[in-house]
């Protein structure tokens, strides 16, 4: 399988295939921005020479330029990752990735898997934090009428993008972002939709599964969460996101058709019985063609 190189710098981004390339109008700035991000791929699908997409990429640079890049890759169906996490030793069970830069010698593993590892363990921490800060607008209260069980939308519309589609109350639209999330943004400021997709490549839906409920037992910032069994037949994993900004994530999380899917109901402070009937539904819905 061709191997195609990409080093991020501060003033350029390097390509090497056999043969360098030097694009000093796609630097760190603009990955980040994500204005660059489009033209770092098609330069890769030129030079996979035919071969898109079965092909493998390496990144190196800045942790959060490498983060874009190989979550944008990924999604697109690319083995990329990390080049320089790749180095470090693999035990042969699923393992969350860290961040240190050690040299050692490449693992039995095969990159391919590793790549998967990174999708399945930087998912969580990756949506959120690739999500601007809510607006400072805000939303323009109504009354609810008390009830013991979450509203249903009155009216639904189906929004879609590329192979992803799901039904959410009128008004809203769904857009991506450049780290290959889609987020869908309706009448209220304080409520987004955040839909993430991630090709697993074969990994047991199982041992994804017990890997998220892992990482929520270890990360300070997440709480397990009851599962509500919104999608019959794909088991779900459920948990909170409270980075300390006031905001909440509640995440859904399966696996299906060989990906796994996390949807997020990002709300500014909480979420109300509207919140959370929007986002049920999105679950209930989202369908992956």
């Amino acid at each position: 399988m061709k191997v195609i190189k990409v080093e991020v710098l501060d003033g350029a981004t390097i390509f090497d295939a056999g043969e360098q390339i030097h694009r000093f109008d796609l630097p760190c700035s603009g990955i980040l921005a994500g204005w660059a991000v489009a033209a770092v791929v098609d330069q890769i699908k030129v030079m996979a020479d035919g071969q898109w997409p079965e092909i493998e990429v390496a990144v190196r640079g800045p942790d959060r330029a490498v983060e874009v890049l190989t979550r944008t890759l990924l999604n697109k169906g690319i083995a990329a990752y990390d080049a320089v996490e790749v180095a470090e030793p693999v035990a042969p069970v699923l393992k969350r990735p860290t961040k240190g830069r050690r040299k050692a010698a490449l693992p039995s593993l095969s990159l391919f898997h590793v790549a998967i590892a990174a999708v399945i363990f930087t998912v969580l921490g990756f949506s959120w934090w690739g999500i601007e800060s809510p607006t400072a607008q805000e939303p323009v209260a109504e009354p609810e009428v008390e009830t013991t069980a979450a509203p249903e939308p009155a009216t639904l519309v189906v929004v879609e993008h590329d192979r992803v589609r799901m039904q959410v109350p009128a008004g809203f639209t769904m857009a991506p972002r450049e780290e290959g999330l889609l987020v869908a943004t309706g009448r209220d400021p304080a409520l987004r939709i955040v839909v993430a997709v991630d090709p697993i490549f074969g990994v047991d839906a199982a041992a994804i599964r017990t890997e998220i409920a892992a990482m929520v037992t270890d990360d300070p910032l997440l709480s397990d969460q009851p599962n509500r069994n919104l999608r019959p037949g794909e088991p779900t994993v459920e948990y909170l996101e409270e980075p300390g900004d006031g905001s909440e994530v509640h995440w859904v999380a399966w696996v299906a058709k060989d990906h796994q899917f996390s949807v997020g109901c990002h709300t500014k402070s909480g979420a109300s019985l509207s919140h959370r009937a929007a986002c049920r539904k999105a679950v209930e819905t989202l369908d992956f063609k």
